[in-house]
């Protein structure tokens, strides 16, 4: 067992051992959000128990709820789209842009009614969504990011979530999230409504003051110190993971070249890469040692429970389409070497 592993367990079994488990006013979740803030190049970090939720705190911080729509693109997981749902808001999807993955700046114009509030920017396998170009065609509405296929990173929109569950991401903890804004007084209303709504709550998760009641009705939504000690434990080897992803997207990209393959992107984080291409294609990667799977990111209002729904407005997806059909992802880690 090496030092780091003992060090984790030891820092475990303290916590346990002063029973200093809950998520607030703890010191070992100040410091894991802290290392997540400077991680996503921004002033505040707020621990959830899912990016999911993450996401719906962020809307409701934003005031997103009936009567609203959200340009949501067409390639997203099912959470991104449940949060929207979960507020009662209309989720409008568009279509994505062929050569990045991510929502097409051209179709969220086109998409774009008075009733727009908010437009959720997702990453895709470490290709990040144009978020300048968004800024430009929706002035005004809130730019929500699900980070979690491009963290670590630099916060583009206005706040983001980032899940840290398995799955195509940088950190992994089985479980949890956390929400990154610069914005103080949109950390305040996300963190009060993670913590039950209490008042006596403040953005850096210290000094609650528990007489000060409650100012809303929020949910139980933050991490555990338990959580939180594993996630420091994750981010201190972060940089080897990442040092290990590059190889192994440098070796993809070698051997896709010589396919005649697509790239792409590229990506700005070497989570995988992807490429357009038949089935035979992905045949040859196979071949050649690669693991060969799903983006992470497909059609998510084709999920059963999304068709038909009423909350849901589709507008046409042809190269989303088109690329859930012919899109090759290769793992980059543990394959291909």
């Amino acid at each position: 067992m090496d030092k780091r592993l003992k060090s984790l367990l030891q820092s475990m079994g303290d916590l346990i051992e002063a029973g200093d488990l809950a998520g607030i006013d703890n010191s070992t979740v100040a410091a894991f959000e802290s290392e997540v803030a400077r991680l996503g190049e921004c002033d505040h970090a707020i621990t959830t128990a899912s990016g999911t939720l993450g996401l719906t705190l962020c809307l409701e911080a934003a005031r997103v709820g009936p009567g609203h729509e959200v340009i949501v693109p067409a390639l997203a997981s099912f959470g991104t789209l449940a949060a929207v749902i979960r507020r009662g808001a209309t989720a409008v999807i568009v279509d994505v842009d062929p050569r990045r993955l991510t929502i097409c700046v051209a179709a969220a114009k086109a998409a774009v009614t008075p009733r727009t509030r908010a437009v959720l920017a997702v990453h895709a396998l470490g290709i990040s969504p144009d978020v300048a170009g968004l800024r430009e065609v929706v002035d005004g509405a809130f730019i929500l990011e699900d980070a979690t296929q491009g963290f670590p990173g630099p916060l583009l929109g206005d706040a983001s979530s980032v899940s840290f569950s398995s799955g195509r991401r940088a950190v992994v903890l089985g479980e949890g999230a956390a929400v990154l804004t610069r914005d103080s007084f949109l950390g305040e209303r996300i963190r009060r409504a993670a913590c039950l709504g209490h008042v006596g709550v403040r953005l850096d998760g210290r000094a609650v003051q528990l007489s000060g009641g409650h100012g809303t009705f929020g949910t139980s939504a933050r991490m555990p110190a338990l959580q939180a000690a594993l996630g420091l434990y994750r981010l201190a080897g972060l940089e080897a993971r990442l040092t290990e992803l590059r190889e192994g997207l440098s070796r993809a990209l070698d051997v896709a070249a010589e396919l005649g393959l697509d790239l792409l992107g590229p990506p700005r984080l070497p989570l995988g890469a992807c490429f357009r291409g038949p089935a035979a294609k992905r045949e040859l990667l196979v071949e050649r040692g690669f693991r060969v799977g799903p983006a992470g990111v497909y059609p998510a209002h084709l999920e059963p429970a999304a068709l038909r729904h009423k909350q849901i407005r589709v507008c046409p997806t042809p190269r989303a389409d088109a690329l859930a059909v012919d899109l090759v992802t290769v793992d980059v880690v543990g394959s291909g070497g």
